[in-house]
């Protein structure tokens, strides 16, 4: 998905420090969507180095948003 800005905007994001310009008619992504079964998402977040650390889902279980975290490297000695 892309926004568009509708005119010439500045945006603060208090919580890391940093502004944003945008230009009337500049877009931004902001989102893909895939669909995935569970098993094959959960083995797709294990094989990038991920972990599951919530799983936010509509009263239906039709739709989830994922909260994933890095798991460490941990060397193997």
């Amino acid at each position: 998905m892309h926004l568009e800005s509708k005119l010439d905007q500045k945006v603060r994001i208090g919580a890391i420090g940093k502004e944003f310009h945008f230009k009337e008619g500049e877009t931004i992504h902001t989102e893909n969507s895939y669909k995935y079964s569970k098993n094959r998402l959960y083995g797709l977040v294990k094989n990038a180095g991920l972990q599951v650390m919530a799983n936010f889902t509509d009263p239906k279980n039709q739709y989830s948003l994922i909260l994933l975290k890095k798991i460490p490297y941990a060397s193997k000695s």
